[in-house]
């Protein structure tokens, strides 16, 4: 699993043995610590300029890439170089938002953090109480403001529309995913 032993990585041994061990993971199908690293830098860098706090973003994009998608604060904190304090803010924000929870290994105090589900993107776009909320906001807006006829009122009445010719678009777009995901699930499993 990516992530769970970085001293792997630094063995001491020379470029053309890392060659080789690189090579062999790739056709082993296992992953290139390298490669897990730039993707948690490169994914977390990009979710932090969409508002994400950087180190949530880099510990989200490491437990998207673990294979079993769960991380103790521990394996986070080393994985990312980061201290457990800052693990334990950035998980909370991730738990907050709706994208992994917190479990407990049975019979120990060990907090394990865990993506929601492999469609943790469907998180996000199919809240709609927040949609809906935001919607009922503009609506109340406009009316604060003297209704549509006010230039205000007419903008809050245009966000109120657009949030919800928004919300619709992307609840349409979710369930016609869902559709081509169980379409790819099928050609993984028979394939």
């Amino acid at each position: 699993m990516p992530g769970k032993d970085p001293a792997a990585r630094d063995s001491g041994q020379g470029a053309g043995d890392d060659a080789a061990l690189d090579a062999a993971h790739h056709d082993a199908g296992a992953h290139d610590p390298r490669a897990v690293d730039m993707f948690i830098e490169r994914l977390g860098a990009f979710l932090e300029t969409s508002g994400m706090p950087r180190i949530a973003a880099r510990a989200f994009a490491a437990v998207l890439i673990d294979d079993d998608g769960r991380m103790t604060a521990a394996e986070l904190a080393d994985r990312l170089t980061v201290s457990p304090a800052a693990v334990s803010h950035a998980m909370a924000y991730l738990q907050h938002v709706g994208l992994t929870r917190k479990e407990r290994d049975p019979g120990s105090r060990r907090d394990i953090h865990v993506l929601v589900s492999e469609d943790w993107y469907m998180a996000m776009v199919t809240r709609r109480q927040i949609f809906d909320q935001m919607e009922q906001l503009f609506a109340e807006g406009s009316a604060a403001a003297g209704g549509p006829n006010t230039a205000a009122g007419h903008r809050l009445q245009v966000s109120q529309e657009m949030s919800r010719f928004m919300t619709n678009a992307i609840l349409e777009a979710a369930a016609r995913w869902e559709t081509r995901r169980a379409e790819l699930e099928r050609e993984r499993t028979t394939g």
